[in-house]
């Protein structure tokens, strides 16, 4: 449960199956060893993505930014779940 690249791959695994449930408690069991690791992040935030817990995986984005200022992706994932966020609290969707 401490090594973060076996909790990425046994996450991966189960994403692919469909168990996201299990994937982000996989991921999240590891969260503070993960330090910097970009790639750790991208996938936790595309987890918390699937399930619609989009604040959740904004703050992950969001720590992409910080590592990586450079990172566009980040920049453009934060807008995008931001407005997923806005159009589920108005019950759009």
């Amino acid at each position: 449960p401490w090594d973060v690249q076996t909790a990425a791959e046994a996450a991966e695994a189960a994403a692919q199956r469909g168990w996201l449930e299990t994937a982000q408690w996989l991921l999240e069991s590891v969260q503070a060893q993960a330090g910097n690791d970009v790639g750790f992040w991208k996938q936790l935030a595309r987890v918390h993505e699937r399930r619609e817990q989009w604040q959740t995986a904004i703050l992950c984005w969001e720590k992409v930014r910080k590592v990586s200022p450079r990172d566009e992706d980040a920049a453009r994932q934060i807008n995008a779940l931001s407005a997923s966020a806005t159009i589920a609290r108005a019950g759009l969707k």
